[in-house]
C-alpha cells in the first residue's frame, strides 16, 4: 500500500498536504537557529552551535524538500480532515527536530529528547533535565522557546503567512483547538494573537527584571508562564525566587490560562467579560472550592497561616492553568498526601479555557457540564411547559446549547477520561503509588508539568513513551489526531 494507491482527486490533497508539512518542517529549521543569538551572552557555549546548525540544516533540507517536490495546484476545497493531517504529521516532525539539538549535544538518549520536545511544544513541563547537572544555557532557552511558539499555535503561526486557501486556515486554526476567531480573517487573528502574546512577554520580562530577577531567568520565566508551560531554568521551579516574584507569576498565569478572543476583549475594554464569559466563571467557581480544601489539609501539617496560603493558591492555580510552576519540591508535593495530590489532579484534568495555550477537558466544556446539571434540576423541578434557558456567556455573546453540543462534549470526555484511566493503569502496573500515578498521568495529558518525581531520565522507557502520547493526544486534543491518523490509514488502505 502506497500514496499511488490513492485516487487522483485525493493525490491533489495529499500533495498539498505534505508540502505544507515540509513548510512546517522548514520553519521549524529556522527556529532551530534562534537560540544562537544567545553565544553573544554565553560565548563559552560555543561548543553547542554545531547541533542546533546540524538540527536546523536537516530539518530545513526536509522541509525544503517535502514542499518543493509536492507543491500543486493551491485552489482546491480542503475540508477540516485533510487540515487535521497536516497539524497532526507536522507536530510529529516539529517533535523530531525539536529533539535533535539535545541529542547532538550529547545531554540526552534519543528517547529522553524527544521526551523533552515534545513537553515543550506542547507547553508541558515535565523533563528529563536536572539543571544542577549544569545544563547549558542556549538548551534551557531552546526549551522555552519552544513552549512560547508551541503555545501560540505551532501550524497556525508558521503558515498563515503562506497558506492561500481560507479553508486550510481555517482548519489547521480549529485542529490546534483554538476556535475562537478574534476578527474575520484567519490572517489577521493570528496576527494578532500573536501581538497579543509577545507584548505579554516583553512586559512580564520586564515586570521579573524590576523585581529582581536576572535577565535570562525573566525572559524564560516569562516566556514560560505565559505559554502555561512551566519549563524552569531552575530545579527548584519558582521556589528558588522571591515571593513577590511568585505572586506576579500567578498573575501571569492566570492570563496566559484565558482565552485569547477573551484577551482581546478585554484589550478593547470590555472589563465586564472577565465577569461574565463562562470560562473565567467556571475557573473562579472551582477555584473558591479547591483551594481552601488544600490549604486547611496542609495547614495542619505546618501550622504557619502564610506558608499554606501561598503554597496552595499557588499550585491549585499552576495545576488548573496548566502551567505547571511550582514554589514548593516534589517530595513536599508528595508528603502532603492524598486529599491535596487529588484535587490538584483533578484541576489538571479540568484543565485551561479553550483557545489558550493550556490543556485538559477544558474551562468551556466543564462549564457547560456544571450548567446542564442546572438544566436538567430545573426541568425537574419547573412545570413541563416551562422555558428553560440553556444559553451561556462566552467571547461577549449569549450561546446556546443544543443536544449536538452536549453529545459532542461527553463522546470527547469519555475518550479523554478512557485514555487517563488506561495511562493510570500503566502506572500502576510499574509499581507506582495510586496517589502517585494518578497526579503524574494527569500532569502528562493535560499538558501541565507540576510532578512527584515520578517523570525524569531514570524512569521506565515505556512510561516514558505512554507520557510522550499523553502530551501529544493531550495538546492537539483527541480529535484532530485520530482524524489525522485514521484519514491517512483509511485512504491507504482503499
Amino acid at each position: 500500500m502506497a500514496l499511488v494507491n490513492i485516487d487522483k482527486e485525493e493525490k491533489k490533497y495529499y500533495s498539498i498536504i505534505i508540502s505544507y508539512v515540509g513548510l512546517i518542517a522548514l520553519y521549524t529549521g529556522f527556529t532551530l537557529l534562534i537560540p544562537l543569538l544567545l553565544l553573544i551572552a554565553f560565548p563559552e557555549e560555543l561548543h553547542l552551535a554545531p547541533s542546533f546548525l546540524l538540527s536546523s540544516i536537516l530539518s530545513v533540507l526536509t522541509g525544503f524538500s517535502l514542499w518543493h517536490f509536492f507543491k500543486c495546484e493551491k485552489n482546491i476545497s480542503f475540508d477540516l480532515r485533510h487540515s487535521t493531517v497536516i497539524v497532526t504529521f507536522g507536530w510529529i516532525l516539529a517533535v523530531l527536530f525539536g529533539s535533535l539539538p539535545f541529542y547532538f549535544s550529547g545531554e540526552m538518549s534519543f528517547l529522553n529528547s524527544i521526551f523533552e520536545a515534545t513537553s515543550g511544544w506542547t507547553t508541558t513541563g515535565l523533563t528529563m533535565v536536572v539543571i544542577e547537572n549544569q545544563v547549558p544555557n542556549l538548551l534551557l532557552f531552546w526549551r522555552s522557546l519552544m513552549q512560547f511558539i508551541g503555545g501560540a499555535g505551532l501550524a497556525v503561526l508558521m503558515l498563515t503567512a503562506v497558506v492561500g486557501s481560507t479553508d486550510i486556515e481555517s482548519g489547521m486554526f480549529i485542529s490546534e483547538a483554538k476556535e475562537d476567531k478574534l476578527i474575520p480573517s484567519i490572517a489577521g487573528t493570528t496576527k494578532l494573537i500573536a501581538k497579543i502574546y509577545v507584548g505579554y512577554v516583553v512586559v512580564g520580562t520586564l515586570l521579573y527584571i524590576l523585581l529582581g530577577m536576572g535577565w535570562f531567568d525573566a525572559i524564560n520565566h516569562s516566556m514560560c508562564a505565559f505559554a502555561t508551560g512551566g519549563f524552569s531554568t531552575k530545579d527548584s521551579s519558582l521556589g528558588a525566587f522571591s515571593v513577590k516574584i511568585q505572586v506576579i507569576t500567578l498573575l501571569f498565569m492566570f492570563f496566559g490560562n484565558l482565552n485569547f478572543a477573551l484577551h482581546y476583549e478585554l484589550l478593547k475594554g470590555n472589563l465586564k467579560e472577565l465577569f461574565l464569559d463562562i470560562e473565567p466563571r467556571t475557573f473562579f467557581k472551582i477555584s473558591i472550592i479547591s483551594i481552601p480544601l488544600i490549604f486547611f489539609s496542609i495547614h495542619k501539617l505546618d501550622n504557619v497561616f502564610s506558608y499554606s496560603l501561598l503554597h496552595s493558591v499557588f499550585q491549585s492555580i499552576s495545576a488548573f492553568t496548566g502551567t505547571g510552576y511550582m514554589t514548593q519540591g516534589a517530595d513536599v508535593l508528595l508528603g502532603w498526601g492524598g486529599l491535596p495530590l487529588l484535587i490538584l489532579a483533578t484541576l489538571m484534568l479540568l484543565g485551561a479555557s479553550a483557545g489558550s495555550t493550556g490543556g485538559g477537558l477544558k474551562q468551556l466544556r466543564v462549564g457547560v457540564i456544571l450548567k446542564s446539571v442546572f438544566w436538567e434540576f430545573k426541568k425537574r423541578i419547573l412545570p413541563k411547559r416551562a422555558v428553560i434557558d440553556t444559553s451561556f456567556r462566552h467571547i461577549g455573546k449569549d450561546v446556546m446549547v443544543n443536544k449536538e453540543d452536549m453529545w459532542s462534549i461527553i463522546t470527547f470526555t469519555t475518550v479523554f477520561l478512557s485514555f487517563y484511566l488506561f495511562g493510570v493503569i500503566v502506572f500502576l502496573l510499574h509499581g507506582y503509588s495510586l496517589e502517585e500515578s494518578v497526579f503524574e498521568f494527569a500532569s502528562a495529558q493535560a499538558t501541565v508539568g507540576l510532578t512527584v518525581e515520578v517523570t525524569g531520565p531514570n524512569m521506565p522507557n515505556i512510561l516514558k513513551v505512554v507520557e510522550i502520547f499523553g502530551m501529544w493526544l493531550g495538546r492537539l486534543e483527541f480529535w484532530t489526531v485520530f482524524t489525522g491518523i485514521l484519514s491517512v490509514y483509511r485512504d491507504l488502505r482503499r
